[in-house]
């Protein structure tokens, strides 16, 4: 069982005996170590705020722990070696949060509390306790959001054409409640600053993407809002976005959206083999510019087909040079077991973009194609094992798209590598 009582954050430090009492060295010199998992801290310790003077001098209460059998002392440091700031009604309240871990019940007026405190307290809590339990969606909404719904004002007067706004860095601070959103805002943000077409395109991207997969009930109301109406303009200024940002907007309002997803089998249907139907397929379409197509042939063949209705003119072309070598589809096949990714390699005709993937269906399975197409940049994060089933479920015209990719990227592109690695398998 763990100790109820232990360092929330990986630093801490002894208060020395001076007047007023001063931190020492982090981790008594070791700070590589991960103080919360020092056996020192293993039983023994109590909650305590403590009194300590910052670098001008000045006392102040942090967060502290203390240890009735020796007399020992330390204080939590926050990222820059400074303890962190906490009164004793804070402290209090940690306290009996840390007894009833790892499903503390919180009323209202403790939660307003909890906000309260310093941005890296709340973080450290959080993480703590998203790691060791399953805390209310409610809890998250403690941590700073109204810097993230400053950001995306200033994305959306950005995307308006407005003058950029002066806006405080997110940091790690929101990784608690949602992972890859806050850095794709941000980057998304840089990017519309200094109008670099490629920095906007990712961004905007993994932010739709982000925002599609994150557990919503985590954002409060507010921030939700905010992040609809980033949407709203991502999925205007870029038609290959217009889909993810409707249905992600859906989600974030819990509201109807016609989201790409088909629960399919490997074995046909008693009614289908009768009538002699070759296939069953599931077609979905909305009022966007994307269409898919997922069916399952009596072989036992899945292919999933997508086409994106995007004419060519300024706009594409300014666009496709933001995806830079080629555009690729993410598709999720989701199993009993787990869910695998691919990539499926997108056509640049005149009208339109268009690919096919086709693979050994599995005995049950989801087919999910909501998410936007990503571009060689967002293909360099995966390594040429996990890229090169999508290379093999190519038809001919998608290898033609990732040998041409592969020939405009650097040999050791994971891209470029999947594609050498598949051609000396046989791949053609």
């Amino acid at each position: 069982m763990k100790a109820a009582h232990r360092p929330l954050s990986d630093w801490i430090a002894r208060t020395l005996p001076t007047d007023p009492p001063t931190p020492g060295p982090v981790n008594d010199g070791a700070e590589r170590a991960d103080a919360r998992w020092l056996p020192r801290f293993g039983q023994g310790w109590e909650r305590r705020s403590c009194l300590v003077a910052d670098r001008d001098g000045r006392a102040y209460q942090a967060l502290g722990l203390y240890a009735p059998e020796s007399g020992e002392t330390v204080v939590e440091l926050d990222n820059y070696g400074a303890p962190l700031p906490a009164d004793e009604q804070a402290v209090a309240l940690i306290a009996d949060i840390e007894r009833q871990w790892p499903q503390p019940n919180l009323s209202e007026s403790e939660l307003a509390e909890l906000a309260d405190q310093a941005s890296e307290i709340r973080y450290l809590l959080l993480s703590r306790l998203a790691h060791e339990g399953d805390p209310p969606p409610e809890l998250f909404h403690i941590l700073p959001w109204h810097d993230v719904e400053s950001v995306c004002r200033s994305v959306v007067g950005l995307l308006r054409g407005d003058p950029p706004a002066p806006v405080r860095a997110l940091g790690h601070l929101f990784t608690p409640a949602i992972t890859q959103v806050t850095g794709p805002l941000e980057q998304l943000h840089l990017g519309l600053a200094e109008a670099d077409q490629g920095l906007i395109r990712v961004g905007a991207t993994a932010l739709c993407q982000g925002l599609y997969l994150c557990d919503v009930r985590r954002l409060p109301p507010s921030t939700a809002r905010a992040f609809v109406r980033a949407l709203a303009l991502i999925g205007e200024a870029n038609p290959f976005l217009t889909h993810i940002a409707t249905v992600t907007s859906a989600r974030l309002t819990d509201t109807a959206a016609v989201f790409f997803s088909a629960r399919l089998t490997r074995e046909m249907t008693k009614f289908a083999a009768s009538s002699g139907v070759r296939f069953e397929s599931r077609q979905f379409a909305d009022d966007s510019r994307l269409r898919v197509t997922a069916q399952v042939n009596q072989a036992g063949t899945l292919s999933v087909a997508i086409d994106y209705a995007v004419p060519a003119d300024d706009l594409r072309a300014q666009l496709l040079a933001s995806y830079e070598a080629a555009v690729f589809q993410p598709v999720r096949i989701i199993t009993d077991e787990g869910a695998a990714w691919y990539w499926v390699a997108l056509e640049v005709r005149a009208r339109r973009l268009s690919g096919v993937m086709s693979l050994s269906a599995p005995e049950r399975f989801t087919v999910q194609a909501d998410l936007g197409p990503v571009g060689a940049r967002e293909l360099a994060e995966h390594t040429p094992e996990v890229l090169r089933p999508s290379l093999w479920a190519a038809d001919n015209a998608g290898k033609s798209v990732w040998r041409t990719a592969a020939a405009a990227l650097v040999d050791h592109h994971p891209v470029s590598m999947a594609v050498a690695a598949a051609e000396s398998e046989g791949w053609r």
